[in-house]
């Protein structure tokens, strides 16, 4: 049996995707799957929509079934990749996730020469480079002394706003800004992102600290909790609009908090591009030039309270309690339904149980600052 109008039945299953009705979507899409096997698009979007309903070991199931007809389909790896590495089946998850350096738009420095394992760097001369945002590179960066253990020479092309942390921290490895050599002057080269794969990685580690700055001299007031926000990343980000909370909504519900209890705190804005207008916070943000600024701030907190930014993976990485509010549908570094970060000691994670909305996570963080100590 064929259906005259499959092109206008697969519409009407996107139409319910689109508005969140994934039952009906996927109701829909296994009947045509049903006259149509081997259909990959209708493959896809029963995937795609287990994901979004949060079924992962259906979506695994139909990105499998997908893959063993067409395994070059760059967009079911990623997303089977996401799934593997959120539910920490490391070891696939990052086999998969090599596939993002195949689409276009990825922006290779020099062509990869990988090791077939990391003691094979022994005596070389290693480039790597970074490739995504400020928050992969401090993440990432912690694997380079598996790197240090073995190189003759490492080189890291990273942001211009990491060089002077990066620098101070990691003394054995040459950090650089700009692309001066060429294929040629190294033994293998690699991006940041890949090295859990070279590694073998099948488990995270959550670290204490890995990331050291000088604290300032001056003494810290106990008379205040002092916490730093950062409520939005980049909007430059598509998806920046799902993670970003308003800042006066949970500002209202610290002036609540504030009548009801003789708790007293004071707020600082991490922001660097977004001016806070609310008079409760003050904005030191606008004055950090890199990210070595940001830690000296970050470092004189009692606490930082942020979304899921490169704000996040600072604060874990120098070791200083952080609260993380995420979205419904959040990055796969920090797991499904769990309170506490596998990659961070000092981070906690306040997800949303309902999509776009903030209500509840701030609630809990509220929560949570009434039982803060001084």
């Amino acid at each position: 049996m064929n259906f005259d109008n499959k092109d206008e039945i697969f519409a009407q299953a996107i139409r319910f995707h689109k508005v969140n009705n994934f039952d009906m979507c996927i109701k829909i899409l296994k009947k045509i799957h049903k006259y149509y096997p081997y259909d990959i698009k209708t493959l896809y979007y029963i995937a795609r929509t287990y994901l979004d309903k949060k079924e992962y070991p259906k979506a695994i199931t139909y990105y499998s079934k997908l893959l063993r007809l067409n395994n070059s389909h760059l967009q079911a790896k990623f997303d089977l990749s996401y799934i593997l590495l959120l539910k920490r089946d490391l070891l696939s998850g990052f086999e998969k996730f090599e596939c993002r350096l195949e689409f276009s738009e990825y922006k290779q420095v020099l062509e990869n020469k990988y090791p077939t394992n990391i003691k094979e760097l022994k005596g070389k001369k290693v480039f790597i480079y970074i490739e995504q945002g400020y928050g992969d590179s401090l993440h990432f960066i912690r694997y380079i002394k598996y790197v240090e253990l073995y190189a003759q020479s490492i080189e890291v092309l990273i942001q211009k706003p990491l060089y002077k942390l990066f620098k101070k921290n990691f003394k054995n490895v040459k950090f650089i800004t700009k692309q001066n050599g060429d294929k040629a002057d190294y033994d293998y080269i690699f991006p940041l992102l890949s090295l859990p794969f070279i590694l073998g990685l099948d488990y995270f580690e959550p670290l204490k600290k890995y990331i050291f700055v000088k604290k300032k001299s001056t003494k810290k007031s106990t008379s205040f909790i002092n916490i730093g926000l950062c409520w939005q990343g980049e909007n430059k980000n598509k998806r920046d609009r799902f993670r970003s909370f308003d800042i006066e909504l949970f500002m209202s519900k610290i002036k609540e908090l504030k009548l009801k209890s003789k708790k007293n705190f004071r707020f600082y804005s991490l922001q660097k591009d977004i001016r806070a207008r609310n008079k409760m916070i003050k904005d030191v943000g606008m004055k950090f030039s890199n990210f070595y600024d940001t830690s000296m701030t970050i470092k004189s907190m009692d606490l930082i309270i942020t979304v899921d930014t490169s704000v996040c993976h600072l604060a874990g990485a120098l070791g200083i309690k952080t609260y993380l509010l995420l979205p419904y549908y959040s990055d796969w570094r920090w797991q499904d339904k769990k309170k506490k970060s596998d990659l961070y000691k000092s981070i906690r994670l306040f997800r949303q149980v309902k999509r776009d909305s903030w209500e509840e996570p701030l609630e809990k963080v509220v929560t949570k600052l009434k039982r803060l100590k001084y």
